[in-house]
């Protein structure tokens, strides 16, 4: 098994939240 350290999860999810965000904004304005 491959250990990731808490750090990198914790740093991924603060980097990709956003980018989600932004995504589900544009998906919603494209469906209305």
């Amino acid at each position: 098994m491959i250990l990731i350290p808490c750090n990198l999860i914790s740093q991924l999810v603060i980097v990709y939240r956003p980018l989600a965000v932004k995504w589900s904004d544009r998906y919603t304005f494209m469906n209305r």
